[in-house]
């Protein structure tokens, strides 16, 4: 007897057992697609692709990771959206593509997902973050297989921002003392704010970059904090007062487009 009811509790663990896969797989979804060049129309295939699962709103944290935002007076600018809770926590997937810019994810929870596409590749840039408005999100059903989801990647141009410090002005100990520091990005789309990177410093001078979509008109930000700079047609720019309009992104040139400023002096 106590035979019999050991078999039969086996038998129904293993039936158990192999229902579980079957139900668990009808429970989630599947996505899967291609990461290609908004303009060449081909695959991108060092693209990495991230899919946030986000509620009926964005909450702050997936918010700031599509759109970079620093106010322009040197403070962090808040974010806004509706708080963070144990109950509503985004999650996020990160793959590689293949060769081809192929991706794909499998047991994704029924909800909504925004998909962006990162490249190391210059010129190549996330759609989340220059997008005018916050992504449109992705609608998956469970047990649902969306395939043949194409991601887009805008394709740019590269901005060097060259500021000339020949006296050496910004590495005084009295200019580090006084917060003396300058920041450089671009404004893209509604209320974004791109940072440029410091790819080159020396003791006479700086230079930063970014890359900015084609067709797509800019601004230009150059901020200086304790010090009075000056742009290459001699026109000074004082503290808050660095906002400049960029017309001209959608020029093929390979070349980076170059923009010059001095260092002339530590502001009273």
């Amino acid at each position: 007897m106590e035979r019999a009811k050991i078999t039969t509790v086996m038998i129904l663990g293993c039936l158990l057992a192999s229902a579980l896969p079957a139900y668990s797989q009808a429970r989630t979804a599947r996505l899967s697609g291609r990461v290609v060049s908004i303009n060449g129309r081909g695959g991108v295939g060092d693209a990495t692709v991230s899919a946030v699962r986000v509620g009926d709103s964005l909450t702050p944290s997936v918010a700031s990771s599509f759109n970079t935002v620093l106010h322009p007076g040197f403070s962090p600018q808040p974010p806004t959206g509706s708080p963070l809770s144990e109950n509503h926590v985004p999650e996020f997937f990160e793959t590689k593509v293949d060769p081809n810019g192929r991706f794909s994810f499998t047991n994704l929870r029924e909800g909504s997902y925004v998909l962006c596409a990162t490249s190391p590749t210059i010129g190549l840039l996330d759609p989340c973050r220059w997008q005018a408005a916050q992504p449109t999100p992705l609608t998956i059903a469970a047990g649902q297989q969306v395939a043949n989801y194409e991601v887009e990647m805008l394709t740019g141009r590269e901005f060097e921002v060259l500021v000339a410090d020949v006296g050496g002005i910004l590495e005084r100990p009295e200019s580090l003392a006084q917060g003396a520091e300058i920041v450089v990005g671009v404004w893209g789309g509604v209320g974004q704010f791109q940072p440029a990177n410091l790819k080159q410093k020396s003791t006479t001078g700086r230079t930063y970059s970014v890359v900015v979509p084609f067709e797509k008109p800019v601004r230009l930000d150059v901020r200086a904090r304790r010090l009075i700079l000056e742009d290459e047609y001699g026109k000074e720019i004082a503290p808050n007062d660095g906002v400049r309009v960029v017309t001209e992104p959608a020029s093929d040139l390979i070349s980076p487009r170059q923009f010059r400023y001095t260092v002339k002096s530590l502001q009273p």
